[in-house]
């Protein structure tokens, strides 16, 4: 039986997509006959705050929950400190793992490699790293430290640590692909693996009935009968351009009073995103907190096209992962980024929807209107969806790349 240790501060059973989406991974690769153990830090539910089980086995994975503060993690400050306390806590357990085992992690925090790779220096085990987001980039681009400033140079240092020790460098997209090989020494560029993002579309497509929304538990509950209802769902998120979004909803508030904003998930922007939709009296606007995984079809059910965004700055440091989830149910995906991303080239690739430039509030207004009045466009661009998802970017599919690298790993040890 085939090993991996995974190394994620969020897990099962977070509704974050990053815990959601390790979690889905490890199901995957369980079926596939792996032997899985998990560190995590304490579930960052919102409004749990309740006693936590540290160990225990989920659908035959062993999960470990090691110490973490549970500040805040909307505030800068809490959120560093809970980053800190749980790496630190993955030092002092990694340390102790046999040297030529394999374990896998995530940027999430954002120097949890370099912990890994720390903990190799100090006969801890060989690793995998999964660029979820490229660090310092990420921070440099939202200002939130400064441009070869100490930090950024220091950081970056570090990554070349990581970049060394690493067994593999997975990344998300072309744009990525891109961008890390740009950072990583020659001798060291075939390290980067390019698996794209999945979703769980076993799930989803169990759950999913037909573009008609009527059939989710959600519409009588938010009270979305009789609306179009374009959903924005997860984490709403400093590097997410959620300002075109809501001055379209501020203008198609004026125009069609049937279609209606869902905004599902929390994150950094939510309480500007409120506080305009409450200023500028938008009563095509919702909000609403996470919900379930096992409900996350229902959601995207009660929805008649999806919304992604990505700051313009953020090309090539992350690939919003919600795009998977809304092909997975068959819908139209209107991609509010630049052409050159990840999305936007796999959008125009499988014509699932429409790419709109930053900022074109007209456009983002006259697409949603289309896909309205247009019902047998709505249905072809989610077919595509759905039929892309199946070929290429399946839960399956990914599991069986990530047992591809795990398993020559393991060979060549």
């Amino acid at each position: 039986m085939k090993k991996i240790k995974i190394v994620s501060q969020l897990f099962y059973p977070e509704l974050v997509s990053t815990g959601q989406s390790m979690t889905q991974l490890a199901e995957a690769l369980k079926e596939l006959d792996y032997s899985i153990e998990v560190i995590c830090g304490p579930p960052t539910l919102l409004g749990e705050k309740g006693k936590v089980e540290r160990e225990i086995n989920y659908e035959g994975i062993i999960i470990q929950r090691i110490f973490s503060t549970r500040l805040p993690k909307l505030s800068l400050w809490g959120k560093l400190i809970n980053h800190i306390t749980f790496s630190l806590s993955v030092f002092f357990n990694l340390i102790k793992d046999p040297k030529d085992s394999l374990i896998l992690t995530i940027t999430n925090p954002p120097f949890l490699p370099f912990i890994c790779a720390l903990a190799k220096l100090f006969g801890g085990p060989r690793f995998i790293v999964k660029i979820a987001d490229v660090y310092p980039d990420t921070a440099v681009k939202l200002d939130v430290i400064s441009p070869k400033g100490i930090i950024d140079l220091f950081w970056t240092s570090l990554n070349k640590l990581v970049f060394k020790k690493a067994e593999a460098l997975i990344v998300l997209g072309r744009c990525m692909d891109h961008l890390i090989k740009e950072k990583v020494h020659k001798k060291y560029q075939d390290k980067v693996v390019h698996i794209p993002i999945w979703t769980d579309d076993k799930l989803i497509m169990e759950r999913i009935t037909s573009l008609n929304n009527s059939d989710s538990d959600y519409v009588k509950r938010w009270r979305l009968e009789s609306k179009f209802v374009v959903l924005y769902s997860g984490n709403h998120g400093r590097f997410h351009d959620l300002k075109t979004i809501m001055k379209a909803a501020k203008k198609l508030n004026q125009i069609d009073q049937s279609i209606l904003f869902l905004f599902v998930g929390e994150g950094h922007a939510k309480k500007e995103c409120v506080k305009f939709a409450e200023e500028n009296i938008l009563e095509n606007c919702r909000f609403e907190s996470y919900v379930p995984r096992s409900d996350q079809a229902d959601i995207l059910n009660s929805c008649n096209l999806g919304l992604v965004s990505l700051d313009e700055r953020m090309v090539g440091i992350s690939v919003p992962s919600k795009t998977y989830a809304i092909m997975a149910a068959s819908r139209p995906v209107l991609a509010i980024l630049p052409k050159t991303s990840e999305i936007a080239l796999m959008v125009e690739e499988t014509n699932c929807g429409r790419v709109i430039k930053n900022g074109d509030v007209d456009d983002l207004c006259s697409q949603i209107q289309t896909l309205k009045k247009d019902k047998a466009l709505q249905e072809t661009l989610g077919r595509n969806a759905h039929d892309a998802i199946k070929k290429k970017y399946s839960l399956k599919k990914a599991a069986e790349e990530y047992d591809k690298l795990i398993s020559s790993l393991t060979e060549e040890k």
